[in-house]
């Protein structure tokens, strides 16, 4: 009986503890708006740009930093026509931004309230990762002030929001 108890026992520990990996992201999976509220996105706006073959575009925040998201019908689309579009939204042309930018933040001096200008306009976005049919733009993310260094951790920041539509 105490060979059983023992059996049993060490069957139930093998069970339990045993860890299985498994990879929850369905390359396949066609992401929704829906999808990006339930992890935190708040939607603020549509984008005025029109986007070739998406579905919807939309800019929002995730934890208080700025997300553009362009959705496409299929992962071939978001590839085909979202890896364009994302480069034209984050394009810095001899330090200033390109025409094809739309959402945008003013460096230096802004003017004075009769007379405001934006002598050093910049992309919102400097990073982007397209996963499934989305493309994700995000903003810079400063991580470390070191001196008058920033280093940025956008990328990181980026593939971070995407990995929680995994979990």
């Amino acid at each position: 009986m105490k060979k059983i108890l023992l059996f049993v026992t060490l069957l139930i520990l093998v069970i339990g503890c045993s860890s299985v990996t498994n990879d929850v992201s369905d390359p396949n999976k066609i992401y929704r708006l829906s999808d990006f509220s339930e992890i935190g996105w708040k939607q603020k706006k549509p984008f005025v740009t029109d986007f070739p073959q998406s579905d919807k575009a939309f800019w929002g925040y995730f934890k208080g930093h700025e997300v553009g998201l362009i959705l496409y019908p299929s992962s071939k689309l978001a590839n085909e026509y979202g890896i364009p579009a994302a480069d034209n939204q984050i394009e810095v042309i001899d330090g200033k931004k390109t025409i094809n930018v739309e959402r945008f933040v003013c460096r230096g001096n802004t003017g004075s309230i009769e007379s405001p200008s934006c002598p050093n306009p910049m992309p919102m976005y400097s990073e982007y990762v397209v996963k499934n049919n989305v493309v994700i733009l995000c903003e810079i993310v400063k991580s470390i002030m070191k001196g008058s260094k920033i280093k940025a951790d956008s990328t990181s920041f980026c593939k971070d929001f995407a990995k929680n539509l995994e979990q």
